[in-house]
């Protein structure tokens, strides 16, 4: 035992946190629904900025299984994830600036994705950014790596291009349409 006072210690989680995500007892419908509350609460938050673009604006939010390549896309046409907030996004319960909306734990991408899967990846493009981050995040990689930063590549794009699209793969259990109906 040592005689040295801690005075601060850093709470971000281990890589083990993520794994344990698999083996929460959660409804893959709730899950999904994470994803469209984050779509909205971008929405919102950058409402104005869209519609200045696009005057006839609606958000979309696509669910898409891919059955070949065993993969789910969701997308979504809102802001994006911008480099201000792409960290945050990332980390467990970092909750956003913003919590006057459903949106507020900052616990719900993370969770549903690592939930689902082992391994998935965000591509998303931030409303007034020339730039399309994409960051892949891999349960095994992390685990036996230790490591928790993940790379972020970069692409230029137009500024007034804004979407997010997560894709999930390499999953834990095989999800069935009915699987996906509310019970």
């Amino acid at each position: 035992m040592s005689d040295k006072i801690i005075d601060e210690i850093d709470v971000k989680s281990g890589p083990g946190v993520f794994r344990h995500f698999e083996h929460l007892d959660l409804r893959p419908w709730y899950l999904l629904g994470e994803y469209i509350d984050n779509a909205i609460g971008s929405m919102e938050s950058n409402i104005r900025e869209l519609k200045k673009i696009n005057p006839d604006y609606i958000l979309t939010v696509r669910i898409f299984r891919d059955k070949v390549s065993r993969k789910i896309y969701i997308t979504d046409n809102a802001a994006g994830i911008s480099d201000k907030e792409i960290e945050r996004a990332l980390i467990i319960g970092e909750r956003p600036s913003d919590t006057s909306g459903a949106h507020e734990y900052g616990v719900g991408m993370k969770m549903a994705s690592f939930h689902f899967t082992k391994r998935w990846s965000i591509r998303t493009s931030a409303l007034g950014e020339s730039v399309e981050k994409y960051i892949d995040l891999d349960v095994d990689e992390i685990e036996n790596t230790g490591n928790t930063t993940v790379a972020v590549q970069r692409q230029s794009k137009k500024a007034d291009i804004s979407f997010t699209e997560i894709c999930l793969e390499n999953f834990y259990i095989c999800i069935g349409l009915s699987q996906l109906s509310r019970k």
